[in-house]
């Protein structure tokens, strides 16, 4: 197996400079997941986030979106929809509501890339194994420096039983551009 490097970005980081794109790249960056919420200035930056990564040679296969369940999260997801690209769910926040995320789902339809999450959230404690079909990404964070080796440590939960992104390391500075460590397994 085969473990990718690649970072995911929220409009809170703005532009990447060229520096910063170099310095990702010398890092052996290989791809970009950038969300699609508005940034602190509120602006949203993902449409040139993508141009910026592409035009680097990042993959971008994908964008995320925050999820809030107020109930205007399936207006999000066709939001995020726009940018042509597939969308994973972004489930952080403390809510048990499962109806709600049923119709994220719903409306991320066949371009849904599954979902981000941590095993500590508690909607997990109430969907049984409900969601384990899609993908999951999951944050975690551990020492960098063994990066190479955390598949090897994680613990099912949620009915996943292992994760096809592992985020080990958030709010990363490269070059004045904030983004968190991933790693996909091939």
């Amino acid at each position: 197996m085969v473990d990718e490097l690649g970072i995911d970005c929220s409009n809170w980081s703005g532009l990447p400079s060229q520096a910063a794109l170099n310095d990702l790249r010398g890092m052996g960056v290989n791809w970009a997941i950038p969300g699609t919420q508005i940034g602190a200035d509120g602006k949203r930056y993902t449409a040139q986030q993508i141009v910026a990564f592409e035009g680097n040679g990042l993959l971008v296969p994908s964008v995320y979106c925050y999820l809030n369940f107020d109930g205007n999260d399936p207006v999000r997801v066709a939001d995020a929809l726009q940018f042509g690209k597939y969308v994973w769910l972004d489930v952080e926040e403390q809510s048990t509501n499962v109806g709600m995320l049923r119709d994220a789902v719903a409306a991320a339809g066949d371009r849904i890339a599954g979902i981000y999450t941590g095993r500590y959230y508690p909607i997990w404690q109430h969907t049984g194994t409900e969601f384990a079909y899609l993908p999951l990404w999951h944050a975690d964070y551990r020492d960098p420096s063994n990066a190479a080796d955390i598949f090897d440590h994680f613990v099912p939960y949620a009915g996943w039983t292992r994760p096809t992104i592992w985020q080990y390391a958030g709010t990363t500075n490269v070059a004045g551009f904030a983004v968190d460590l991933n790693l996909y397994r091939v």
